[in-house]
């Protein structure tokens, strides 16, 4: 099989590692930083919160607006900051995008300006009095409040969040990647600030760049740019919490809404990291993540019982969870199908055909991934966060080997643990979601 990546790994310092996929693929250079944390209950909202924050200004540049003069004078650089939840770890994420040297007038190396760029937004926020700017502080924690309760009026991703947070109530990965509300009311100023400064001096840092680059080049510049970060021994290993004994519940909740959304979560005991996980992710596509799935064939197409029906798989923790809109009178209905297309696929009544367009729908998709600079490090990272190598060549090969037999033996693995169903009134005042896809 052709090579579609090429991938170096260099240590800068002991807990802060550069990561490299050169390519003459993409017209810009791809620079993202990732500061890991444990999900946590009282920090999830912090990390959210310090995001939010960074995009406000710096000492040099004090306002967005000047961030995004400057970001309009390197030829329309894209810049963002979020929070990412990968298994039971969260990330803090800057992005900065901006053109290749080869396509600017005269050459010009946006890769200095670019990191330099970064570390200001990282290490010099602005603030007063030894905190983050007090208003800012408050203007983004008002924001935050609102996106987590945006939440709520997303019923679809309600259904999902709340799902995974009913399975995993004891465990971290039961935590919503924003926090919560009573935790982010809790936050103050100075306590933000002392705990921002933490995760700089304390916590794991990947930086990614994605693009045609000069490796030397890159590596000297990056060091320089983090010669003033200390080593830091956090490195986090791969820990995935898990329930021993599984009793699957029920939950049904109600709402004012015209579609009930149903969402089921199963354990499967197998990550990222399990031989075979590629089996897992063949399953996937056959039992619901895919238009020619079991799943969407028979609960909306055949049985017209769905608005939307799809299944997902977050690998790095081993959960599988099925999601679809639905009427209320038809739980029950739903359900016993679902039941039925699993059961079908631990009896081996797989086709041939099945197997192969889903096969072949993931080859699509890794070429995608190989063509969109951004996806490409987002893949990657999810192998460094399992403790892996990035190596999406043989992952592609160990897919293409997967059997019918290692389907089955999968579909063995699933445990139902919960199922969550928001349920609808008549009359309700949602709009339909027809297509609705959550996946971590």
């Amino acid at each position: 099989m052709r090579k579609t990546i090429d991938y170096q790994r260099i240590i800068i310092k002991e807990g802060i590692e550069l990561h490299l996929l050169p390519t003459s693929k993409f017209k810009t250079t791809l620079m993202k930083v990732f500061i890991q944390e444990r999900l946590r209950k009282e920090t999830a909202p912090m990390v959210a919160l310090i995001s939010y924050i960074l995009f406000r200004g710096t000492v040099k540049r004090p306002t967005t607006l000047e961030m995004m003069r400057y970001l309009e004078g390197l030829y329309g650089a894209d810049f963002s900051a979020d929070v990412d939840k990968r298994g039971e770890c969260q990330f803090l994420t800057l992005t900065l995008e901006v053109i290749n040297q080869h396509y600017l007038p005269g050459g010009d190396n946006l890769l200095d300006e670019g990191l330099a760029f970064l570390l200001d937004v990282l290490t010099n926020p602005l603030t007063k009095d030894g905190i983050f700017k007090q208003e800012y502080f408050e203007q983004e924690k008002n924001i935050l409040k609102d996106d987590i309760n945006s939440l709520m009026n997303d019923k679809s991703r309600y259904a999902y969040e709340r799902c995974k947070q009913l399975m995993c109530a004891e465990e971290p990965y039961g935590i919503y990647k924003y926090g919560s509300l009573e935790d982010l009311e809790q936050v103050e100023n100075q306590q933000l600030f002392d705990y921002y400064q933490t995760l700089l001096q304390n916590n794991p840092i990947h930086i990614w760049l994605a693009g045609d680059l000069d490796i030397a080049n890159v590596k000297q510049k990056v060091s320089e740019t983090f010669k003033d970060f200390a080593p830091r021994s956090a490195v986090f290993e791969p820990v995935v919490a898990d329930k021993e004994d599984v009793s699957p519940q029920r939950v049904i909740e109600e709402e004012n809404i015209r579609q009930g959304k149903l969402s089921i979560g199963y354990r499967t005991r197998l990550t990222r990291r399990n031989p075979l996980y590629p089996a897992m992710i063949v399953f996937n596509g056959i039992f619901g993540s895919l238009p020619h799935s079991k799943l969407f064939q028979n609960v909306r197409e055949k049985a017209s019982l769905a608005y939307y029906i799809h299944s997902g798989l977050d690998g790095t923790k081993g959960i599988i969870q099925v999601d679809c809109g639905i009427e209320s009178t038809a739980l029950d209905q739903v359900l016993a199908i679902v039941d039925k297309q699993l059961d079908d696929i631990i009896q081996g009544e797989v086709t041939l055909e099945e197997l192969e367009f889903t096969k072949k729908a993931y080859s699509r998709y890794f070429n995608y991934i190989t063509d969109d600079n951004d996806s490409l490090i987002d893949s990657c990272m999810v192998e460094i966060s399992n403790g892996l190598e990035p190596i999406l060549d043989e992952f592609a090969e160990e897919l293409e080997s997967v059997t019918l037999e290692d389907v089955r033996k999968v579909a063995r693995h699933l445990e139902l643990d919960t199922i969550y169903f928001l349920k609808g009134k008549e009359g309700g005042d949602d709009e339909f979601d027809d297509d609705a896809e959550y996946e971590e």
